[in-house]
């Protein structure tokens, strides 16, 4: 994943910081952690079919990621979404395994942050 945040969200985020990272760490450490809670969940929900619980989850991550400017993951959440709505998964383990991939990427860019 080449681009894990938009320049453009990550400047509004510095402004808003008054020109340091303090907000950006923030907001990424909580994303990681109820992204990985939301993941969890939507695969739990995709084991007993409960589809009410994979949109949520699903829903919840692509709005997530796309409010703070991680496109890939929610340009990916959003076709993810379509189809959770629909009530289907094309290659849900591949799927779900490019989010944790994805998911582990914004976790090396936090780390590079938070120094």
């Amino acid at each position: 994943m080449s681009e894990v945040i938009k320049e453009e969200n990550l400047q509004q985020l510095r402004e808003l910081s008054g020109g340091t990272d303090d907000l950006l760490i923030e907001l990424v450490e909580k994303f990681i952690t109820n992204s990985k809670q939301y993941l969890a969940n939507a695969e739990e929900g995709y084991k007993n079919s409960d589809w009410d619980k994979i949109r949520f989850a699903v829903h919840t991550m692509k709005g997530s990621a796309l409010s703070l400017g991680l496109t890939p993951l929610g340009e990916f959440m959003t076709e993810l979404n379509k189809q959770a709505k629909e009530n289907k998964f094309d290659n849900f383990e591949s799927a779900f395994a490019e989010i944790h991939e994805m998911i582990a990427a914004i976790e090396k860019y936090y780390e590079t942050i938070k120094k």
